[in-house]
């Protein structure tokens, strides 16, 4: 089939190339020709007629990128990055991610990375994920490509509070020099990071895990370095301290530890090589190697009315005393139902010898007795117990080591639950011997849960107003709380900067979002803020020196300052 270049066409009836089965009708005005449209198509292309006949094409995945590119898409652009509202940095991956080693890589990360809208990129160097509007400067030059996420997916883009990420199975693998394990445990990582009020090392090691060995990270596909933390922070100061922010930091599975100089936390599956010489060498450790005890009870639990019965329980582990609702008469059973699983899951560590601090929050359950030690500071017990403290003049944790006790008078009615070594024996029915018995109960102690502050107006009219928040502050300011005073840091023991966002980050867009971050970040204490340009995180103690001349001056807040809680 043969057309003239001269030869007006109309093309009537046109369809997708991929869908064009039936004919088509072209007319030059005169005559109407009805062809086989494959046919039409090919030789209206080769005979280049026309550049385009207004074939719609579906959207593909080719080598990475969608084709045709999406209408809006800005694809490949040589750019630089520039500030804008609304706009920022999601994450940055660098030399020795494997993010970096190609745009097909690069975007695939993006893609998988909730709110990810735009990447710059450098082979084999760099590989940033951004959020928000498109925000940035054409550069003739050597700089990064930049692409709209658009640029790589036929299909819609979403952003969501969480994503979840998979690690990747990988076998163990060996050469003649040194042996590289990598974990072959796959596991599903929310990134909704966990808030633990302790963590310790699980009793006994679990299957598989890795846990505490000395080695050296290797690289390998799918995984890296999320965050190092060195000399100076808080997290280098223990491996419960460095534990504690793997797990609340999203997609950690695994970190290098040495103590008081790092704490490398990766992402992905492990990969290391074992360290013998002892030189340079971490402690690795795979975030399954932990437990995690929540700490905080805010609300009043209510135990079942079994649990307050004249009903004791003897133990071979206690010899001949009694106790009441024992949590762990014997290894192989737990009694739960009496507690808040706060108190229970704590005893059961306090019994594997394992050593927790004081819970966080604390309200003693409905009917039990709380003893004040100081405005903030109880000790729990159950009803009608009162407490031994042998450490009660410890001005730190004056509940340490504190046990509850209640007396028998002689002849009451007992049932007394007896266990060996391994199983229950029998429910003995018995009476309180002449001189009576003593009975024992788990203590637990802790900060005081305080009710919202309240203020008076008036001497004469006493009017309460309850804390809210407001702007992302707290009002009234909280007690106490330093809230926009003009600062500068100043260096003292146990305080220090957590991390610092500068411009271009979202967190210093207003105080309340810097607020916001402080109060999701753990161990920080107060920030220092200066609109547009710094969000500071500090832990420890307050530290500064007023800063009256106004130059290069921060707003300092304690973390009080953003919360009624």
């Amino acid at each position: 089939m043969r057309f003239s270049s001269g030869l007006p066409l109309l093309v009537v009836g046109l369809c997708s190339v991929a869908l064009c089965r039936d004919s088509i009708l072209v007319t030059n005005g005169d005559v109407d020709i009805r062809f086989s449209a494959p046919t039409l198509i090919a030789s209206i292309a080769e005979r280049g007629i026309v550049s385009s006949i207004g074939v719609s094409t579906p959207c593909q995945v080719v080598s990475g990128l969608a084709t045709p590119v999406p209408s809006g898409s800005v694809c490949g652009v040589n750019a630089t990055s520039v500030a804008k509202a609304g706009a920022g940095i999601l994450v940055e991956y660098t030399s020795g991610s494997p993010y970096v080693a190609s745009l097909g890589a690069c975007s695939s990360q993006c893609l998988a990375t909730s709110c990810c809208t735009n990447i710059y990129f450098i082979v084999g160097s760099n590989c940033n994920l951004h959020y928000g509007p498109k925000a940035y400067a054409p550069n003739a030059g050597p700089s990064y490509h930049y692409y709209d996420a658009s640029c790589f997916t036929c299909g819609g883009l979403t952003c969501t509070a969480s994503t979840s990420l998979s690690t990747t199975t990988f076998a163990s693998i060996s050469s003649s020099s040194v042996q590289s394990t990598l974990s072959s445990a796959t596991s599903t990582l929310s990134s909704t990071p966990t808030a633990c009020g302790a963590v310790a090392l699980t009793s006994p090691t679990p299957s598989g895990s890795i846990c505490g060995v000395q080695a050296d990270s290797v690289v390998v596909s799918g995984s890296g370095i999320l965050t190092e933390y060195g000399s100076g922070s808080p997290y280098v100061a223990s491996i419960d301290a460095c534990s504690a922010q793997c797990i609340a930091t999203a997609t950690c599975t695994n970190f290098y530890f040495n103590v008081g100089v790092n704490c490398n936390l990766r992402y992905g599956p492990v990969s290391y090589v074992l360290n013998t010489n002892g030189v340079n060498s971490y402690s690795l450790y795979e975030i399954s190697c932990f437990d995690c005890y929540n700490l905080a009870l805010t609300t009043t639990f209510t135990p079942p009315p079994a649990c307050t019965t004249a009903a004791f329980t003897e133990m071979v582990l206690s010899g001949t005393d009694l106790w009441q609702n024992a949590i762990n008469p014997v290894p192989s059973s737990t009694v739960t139902s009496c507690y808040p699983s706060q108190f229970y899951s704590s005893a059961l560590a306090t019994a594997s010898g394992i050593s927790l601090p004081p819970f966080s929050a604390i309200v003693c359950p409905y009917g039990w007795e709380t003893y004040d030690y100081n405005t903030t500071y109880i000790i729990c017990c159950p009803s009608g117990f009162g407490v031994i403290a042998p450490n009660i003049t410890d001005t730190q944790r004056p509940g340490l080591g504190a046990i509850c006790t209640s007396s028998i008078w002689q002849g009451v009615l007992m049932d007394i639950t007896s266990y060996d070594s391994s199983t229950l024996a029998t429910v003995i029915p018995t009476t309180a011997p002449g001189n009576g018995t003593i009975v024992l109960a788990s203590a637990f102690d802790g900060n005081a849960v305080i009710p919202p502050r309240t203020t008076s107006t008036t001497t004469s009219t006493t009017t309460s107003t309850s804390c809210k928040t407001v702007s992302g502050l707290a009002s009234p300011t909280p007690s106490g709380a330093i809230c926009g005073i003009q600062a500068d840091s100043v260096v003292v023991s146990g305080s220090g900067i957590l991390v610092e966002y500068g411009s271009g980050s979202p967190y210093v867009a207003s105080v309340a979002a810097c607020g916001a971050q402080c109060l999701a970040t753990t161990s920080c204490t107060n920030l220092y803020f200066n609109v547009g340009v710094n969000c500071n995180l500090h832990y420890g103690p307050i530290s500064y020196v007023a800063n009256t001349n106004g130059v290069n001056s921060y707003s300092l807040y304690a973390v009080a300052c953003f919360t009624c809680a």
